[in-house]
């Protein structure tokens, strides 16, 4: 995990979809925060729903509202009811009517209200 913490965001950014696929739950987490918002959209529709359960809240409220308007169905219905939480509203408001009817019952109840109305 050294190796990736110490990836700038331009070589982040250059990562392909099966050079991400191939990454580790570990390995994901270890890209810096301020990384993960040069993956591609590609390259993050490509994490399995382990890798993207694996980034924490922080993480996720780095992506940017293109990177999760980009996620799939099934990504989206894996977001912890934390990493929903840590989502602006503008990231909320980014989702398709898919990724919204792809939310659980639970993820729906932990969101808050202002998140609701976006």
């Amino acid at each position: 995990t050294d190796a990736i913490v110490a990836l700038t965001s331009g070589q982040v950014a250059a990562l392909g979809t099966k050079q991400v696929a191939g990454l580790s739950s570990d390995q994901i987490v270890a890209i810096e925060t301020a990384d993960l918002k040069a993956l591609s959209t590609t390259a993050l529709r490509s994490l399995t729903s382990d890798q993207l359960g694996a980034l924490n809240s922080e993480q996720v409220a780095a992506l940017s509202s293109t990177q999760v308007a980009a996620l799939t169905t099934a990504q989206v219905s894996t977001l912890a009811s934390d990493d929903l939480n840590a989502l602006t509203s503008g990231q909320i408001g980014a989702l398709n009517s898919a990724q919204l009817a792809s939310l659980t019952t639970s993820q729906i109840a932990s969101m808050e209200s202002a998140d609701v109305q976006a």
